[in-house]
């Protein structure tokens, strides 16, 4: 048997998300974050939320904030560039392996969109 074969992987994230905050995946649809977005700011009152995404998702995610504030009035945006670790921890399926573990740090695009009153 493989090396691989002898070891499960799961994620494990570090940051939990806000009731605020939406997550952008490569795989989602644009019109769906968007009609979210609209519902958190014009329904729920929400003063800001944030919008995160890594990766392929960064293009969706921009285009998210750009629809939004358009939309919106009154809306402003403001983005930065972080950080957050990823790890990834291989389970021993067999008795006698050690339980590995691999830290990643993985570059987020945030993009943080308040009203101007609020601001």
């Amino acid at each position: 048997m493989s090396t691989q074969k002898k070891y499960r992987k799961r994620l494990e994230n570090e940051e939990k998300s806000g009731e605020n905050e939406i997550r952008i995946t490569s795989t989602g649809v644009i019109s769906n974050y968007i009609a979210y977005a609209g519902r958190l700011l014009l329904e729920k009152k929400e003063p800001r939320i944030v919008i995160k995404a890594s990766g392929a998702a960064i293009t969706k995610a921009c285009t998210v904030a750009n629809v939004l504030v358009h939309r919106v009035k009154g809306l402003s945006q403001i983005s930065k560039i972080t950080s957050s670790t990823l790890h990834e921890i291989y389970e021993p399926l067999e008795e006698g392996l050690d339980t590995i573990t691999v830290s990643k740090s993985l570059a987020v695009f945030e993009i943080v969109l308040v009203f101007e009153s609020a601001a």
